[in-house]
């Protein structure tokens, strides 16, 4: 017989529960035993109009001959294994083996929608859907809409096992078993959804909200380190045996592993022994792997358990080349408790990292004329225990970084050429000052520092939407240039001439103070002679 579906994408994750004995309904009715699946997992986007549902009858049920006058929910009735299921053995966790009457007897035991009668219904459907049985007491629907009745009178009252598909928001199949539990000739299911998802998400990045600290995009200089926290949840794996877990990771060229994961469940920092991690798959940085079925039989994860993995990269400097980088994540897991090689695929999460150049461009003052020679530092105003101290910019050759050094003197002067040009690479976003130590021959070097804001707006998905940036108080906006870099320039006028004090200032208070002494010497001279000139007389 046909398989379930494989190749499939996300899991529904359902309870897998047998039906208990249907009693005979009067005669004339439509149909005297109906299992009916409804959908109840609408608001997650979740259909299952088109997908199939089965229904498999495991046991069969016998009534006495004779009527006691009992209504039918309460006479008396016994079970035996249906014809198809009759070398079906289920195996439960300590390997103890249960088959005909014996099965018939566990079951009785187990409650309604628990782990253990999951399990078992998973064992059963597997043995179904991988036999050739011909015998098998078979009922297929395609739900037409988000309800689909399966008519089981052709094989009247029993025990039966329900199973299914259903599609995701993202027109993915996904694989279910139903649950059912009732004497009702007339039963129903209720499908319930819970897909396995993943989040990625930049640690203290730019674009997180006030409310939170972590967001899908940010900036940082070239050498920085950037962290990054994936989010799952531990999902319902009833009736799996193992439930592959795997989340694949692609960073772009510009940021460079550091090889550091930390995997937590439930707050709880899991041995390397409890997961792998690969860095051998074509196309990907690496990915986390683990059998989340054996973490929760050992006790080390539970249904509902938050799961985050956390790592860092380094911005290295093919980061120089491109407008942004890309950290790409997704999750695949086990979805389909009968099939162990089938697996599924959440849509890949995708964050990003920028840094910007910034181009000094010296010119005379009104007439655009650029200016060689001319010597700049760039430095930033860092906050510590003892107050703001000046951090200044060098471009790192050697390691390939950019370094903030606490003094001046160590700090590399960035020079402009013929074209008036002289450049810085591989910042991060934030508030700058710039500042002129040597002026070119015949030019005034500026009085004070240049303030440069660069400033990023992102989008939802973590894109930068604009890049701006302002120069003292006028507002710009960055480009991107030839090699895909995002750019921003500071252009910087001087005017020529030697400079002279000013009106009111020291320079001429020395010159009135010595005008001053002067003339009072020529009256007292001048007295002096009078004086004189009227003795002689």
């Amino acid at each position: 017989m046909k398989k379930i579906k494989q190749g499939v994408s996300m899991l529904l994750v359902l309870a897998v529960v047998l039906t208990m004995a249907l009693p005979v309904m009067a005669a004339g009715a439509e149909k005297e035993y109906s299992i009916t699946v409804t959908n109840n997992s609408e608001k997650s986007g979740t259909t299952i109009k088109g997908n199939i549902y089965t229904a498999y009858k495991l046991f069969d049920v016998t009534y006495p001959e004779t009527s006691d006058g009992r209504n039918p929910e309460e006479r008396a009735h016994s079970y035996t294994i249906a014809s198809a299921f009759q070398n079906f053995t289920y195996k439960d966790n300590a390997d103890v083996k249960y088959a005909g009457a014996k099965l018939i007897e566990y079951v009785s035991r187990q409650e309604s929608n628990g782990a253990e009668l999951n399990r078992i219904a998973a064992q059963a459907l597997a043995y179904a859907v991988n036999g050739d049985n011909e015998v098998l007491a078979r009922v297929q629907e395609t739900a037409q809409s988000e309800e689909v009745i399966l008519d089981v009178s052709e094989f009247g009252p029993g025990y039966y096992l329900v199973a299914g598909t259903a599609t995701a928001s993202d027109n993915q199949t996904i694989t279910a078993t139903c649950a059912l539990d009732t004497t009702n000739p007339k039963a129903s299911v209720q499908v319930k959804v819970e897909a396995p998802k993943i989040d990625t998400l930049i640690v203290n990045a730019d674009s997180a909200r006030p409310e939170a600290t972590d967001g899908k995009g940010t900036a940082v200089n070239v050498g920085d380190t950037v962290e990054w926290k994936l989010a799952s949840k531990v999902p319902n794996m009833a009736g799996y045996t193992t439930y592959h877990f795997a989340v694949h990771d692609a960073l772009s060229a510009g940021l460079t592993f550091n090889e550091d994961v930390q995997v937590k469940i439930n707050g709880t920092i899991l041995e390397p022994e409890n997961y792998q991690v690969r860095q051998d798959l074509e196309g990907e940085t690496f990915a986390v792997t683990m059998d989340l079925k054996k973490l929760e039989q050992s006790g080390k994860a539970a249904v509902g358990d938050p799961i985050e993995i956390t790592y860092a990269a380094t911005l290295n400097t093919n980061a120089l080349k491109t407008d942004k980088e890309t950290n790409t994540v997704h999750l695949e897991y086990s979805n389909n408790p009968y099939d162990a090689q089938s697996k599924g695929k959440t849509p890949d999460r995708t964050v990003y990292v920028y840094d910007f150049d910034m181009v000094i461009h010296k010119v005379v003052e009104k007439e655009n004329i650029p200016l060689a020679g001319a010597e700049f530092v760039l430095y930033k105003m860092d906050a510590g225990e003892a107050g703001n101290t000046k951090k200044y910019y060098r471009w790192d050759d050697q390691n390939k970084k950019v370094i903030w050094n606490d003094q001046m003197e160590t700090t590399a002067k960035l020079t402009t050429d013929d074209k008036g040009l002289a450049s810085l690479q591989g910042l991060d976003a934030g508030t700058y000052f710039l500042e002129e130590t040597k002026a070119p021959d015949g030019y005034n070097k500026l009085a004070a520092p240049i303030q440069v804001n660069i400033n990023v707006a992102y989008g939802e998905d973590g894109k930068a939407k604009k890049v701006t940036y302002t120069v003292g108080e006028t507002p710009n906006t960055a480009t991107v240039t030839e090699n895909s870099q995002i750019s921003l320039t500071v252009t910087v006028e001087n005017n020529t001439g030697t400079e002279l004090p000013s009106t009111g200032g020291m320079g001429t208070t020395i010159f009135y103070v010595v005008g001053g002494a002067m003339m009072l010497a020529a009256v007292v001279l001048l007295i002096t002679k009078k004086k004189m000139a009227a003795k002689q007389k």
